[in-house]
């Protein structure tokens, strides 16, 4: 009996060092600090501010639209495109529309930028004006617009 009582202590002890060293291994294995990597995703970040329409006194049947369109962004934005519209403000239905391809706009840029569009301007009519927003860019870019509307 004597013999048995051995042979199971010995049992426990070489389980209690088993688990000491298992323990000591994954201790040893595990990463000391947690690390989390982020993707910083270098786009441009677009802006068009619209400063103002008005009719062209040689040529009454065209409009032009005056306006900014800034890159905050740390990546040229290419192939920029804007969209300046009349808009009835009663209905708020677009009376016309055009897209204007304005280019690339560099990096942590600006330009200021007139598009003309064939409209004569009823300046009888307090109901209708004039706006330029952001239509696209190639690749993935950021509307600041949208994104101020996204925190509201």
């Amino acid at each position: 009996m004597y013999i048995l009582m051995e042979d199971s202590q010995i049992a426990f002890t070489s389980f209690i060092i088993g688990c000491v060293l298992a323990g000591t291994l994954v201790f040893l294995f595990m990463p000391t600090t947690t690390e989390m990597v982020y993707e910083e995703k270098v786009q441009p970040m677009l802006m068009v501010d619209f400063i103002e329409w008005y009719g062209i006194e040689d040529n009454p049947s065209q409009s032009v639209f005056s306006y900014f369109i800034y890159n905050y962004g740390d990546v040229e934005a290419k192939n920029v495109k804007i969209r300046c519209e009349v808009t009835n403000f009663y209905t708020d239905a677009s009376i016309k529309q055009e897209v204007f391809n304005i280019g690339n706009i560099a990096s942590n840029g600006y330009e200021f930028m007139e598009s003309t569009m064939d409209y004569t301007i009823d300046y009888n009519l307090d109901n209708v004006g004039g706006a330029c927003y952001l239509e696209s860019a190639d690749g993935e870019y950021v509307d600041l617009y949208e994104r101020l509307d996204d925190i509201e």
